[in-house]
Formats: structure tokens, sequence, C-alpha cells
């Protein structure tokens, strides 16, 4: 898909080059969020594959660092990929699992988030 031209652009290329620059300085965490950050960017102009891709890469960074929150998060914006791209049992799957995570963690906005995702039915 072709990205649409304007505002929605403009975050991507400025969340981009942020993410550069934490790279640069080697700050994972600042890493991890820019490329949530990214990642959202990407969902408003439509290119899936890089916003999972983004998405992938934060929860596996926040993984290695014991990052909960963010992970969570992460993991939360690939169910809503994987619903977008026709992949319920596996969105089902992952929202479930970040869903008692945020649960446990006591992360109620991300309960909210995931119960959004997994819809009344599958809960």
């Amino acid at each position: 898909m072709h990205a649409r031209l304007g505002e929605h652009d403009a975050a991507v290329d400025t969340a981009r080059r942020a993410l550069a620059l934490a790279r640069s300085t080697r700050d994972q965490r600042t890493q991890a969020e820019l490329l949530l950050t990214l990642g959202n960017a990407l969902l408003r102009v439509d290119s899936l594959v890089e916003a999972e891709r983004c998405f992938g890469e934060a929860y596996a960074l926040c993984e290695r660092l014991s990052y909960p929150m963010p992970r969570i998060r992460a993991g939360l914006k690939l169910a809503y990929v994987e619903v977008t791209t026709g992949r319920g049992v596996e969105a089902v799957r992952r929202a479930r699992a970040m869903r008692d995570e945020a649960v446990v963690a006591g992360f109620t906005t991300l309960t909210e988030e995931a119960d959004q995702i997994l819809g009344p039915a599958v809960r």
C-alpha cells in the first residue's frame, strides 16, 4: 500500500529519525518506546508489515530489558496487526496472554486495550 501524504508521513519520518538517534546513543529503553511510536505512525499510513516489524522488535527488546509495560503494549499492537491481517487465532492467543499479564501487573489501561482487541465474545 502506498502511504498517505501529509502529517502522518511527517510523523513516520520524525519517528525514524528519533529512533536512529536513540540507536546511536544505545539507549535501549528509548529505542523500545520509539519502536512503538514508529509502529503506531506506520499503522496510520497503512504500512502493516513494517508496523508489525517495529512492534515485534519492540517486544523482543522489552523482553530482554525486563521492561513489562512497553512489552505488553507491543504484544497488544502485534495482536491488533494480526487481527487486521486475518490471523485471528494468533491474535486471540497473544491478546489473552497480554491481558493476563496486564491484569497481574495492575495495568488497567492495557487490560482494557486487550479487551477491545478480544471483543466481548472471546474473553
